[in-house]
């Protein structure tokens, strides 16, 4: 996903949309302003599966949150940042966009599946969801929208430990351009022992279905902004961009507790049961 014209690809995006986060410095030349990382910032196509989850007409303000788009038809999300009665609100996704002052793709939800082991109290427990698009999406040539690949069933069991994971998330409780941009969050993959042992309550079993994973040793510049619904990849020796995780309603905090995820190899038969998404 990285490349040498990411930040410069990052800095368009910033003046193509016209967000002031840039100042004068010296000499009159344009600079960041302290604590901006214009790095972490997605550029188009970077992350081409990212869905930003809205009420219908709602701005980014009312962001509920993210998704993947496992299928022309379906995006993948977590439970907890639906409404109640998700079934009777009038949700839409956006997708092909790094900016939410962009207006990318615009399609309505018009069917709404929870995890049927989800609960609000679980919360982080199956943090799942399907958004059933009430049109089929176009995926465009120049990749700013494209599917995520989901894993294959033969991956089941994959632990992912100590391994690097890109996580794509609109959070950003840092800087003056919050929320609007997206961004790459960077983050290791524990164990579940390990997560177990660095848990707030740590007689808490983590079971398989949830994958759990920390802050990348160096970067703190993001800690505890990934939100629910945000897509995790991991980037394997092919090249391949591979979904292993969707971030639920148990984030990680300053005090360094990891951000528990959904495993995606653990609801294959789940997704697969709910939505026309290719599983190999």
């Amino acid at each position: 996903m990285a490349s040498s014209s990411t930040a410069s690809a990052a800095l368009a995006v910033l003046l193509t949309v016209g967000l002031a986060v840039l100042s004068r410095g010296a000499h009159g030349a344009f600079v960041v302003r302290a604590g901006s990382s214009l790095a972490d910032i997605a550029y188009p196509g970077q992350f081409p599966w990212h869905a930003a989850v809205h009420v219908a007409g709602a701005d980014a303000n009312t962001l509920l949150g993210s998704g993947a788009l496992v299928s022309q038809q379906y995006v993948l999300t977590a439970a907890s940042i639906l409404p109640e009665d998700a079934e009777k609100a009038k949700l839409e996704v956006v997708l092909g966009v790094v900016t939410l002052r962009q207006t990318g793709t615009r399609v309505g939800v018009k069917g709404v599946t929870k995890h049927d082991e989800w609960k609000p109290e679980s919360r982080a427990l199956h943090d799942l969801a399907l958004l059933q698009l009430e049109t089929s999406i176009m995926l465009p040539n120049d990749n700013t929208i494209a599917l995520a690949l989901l894993p294959p069933r033969f991956y089941r069991g994959a632990t992912y430990k100590d391994q690097s994971v890109s996580v794509s998330s609109w959070g950003g409780e840092t800087d003056d351009y919050k929320g609007l941009f997206l961004r790459e969050v960077v983050v290791r993959v524990l164990s579940n022992r390990d997560c177990q042992s660095q848990r707030s309550v740590q007689t808490e079993r983590v079971p398989r279905s949830q994958l759990c994973a920390v802050q990348a040793a160096g970067d703190d510049t993001l800690l505890g902004t990934a939100d629910a619904g945000d897509p995790a990849v991991f980037a394997e020796p092919s090249g391949a961009y591979r979904l292993i995780g969707i971030v639920s309603a148990e984030r990680q905090s300053a005090s360094g507790r990891p951000t528990v995820l959904a495993r995606i190899t653990e609801h294959l038969d789940w997704i697969a049961a709910n939505s026309d998404a290719i599983i190999g």
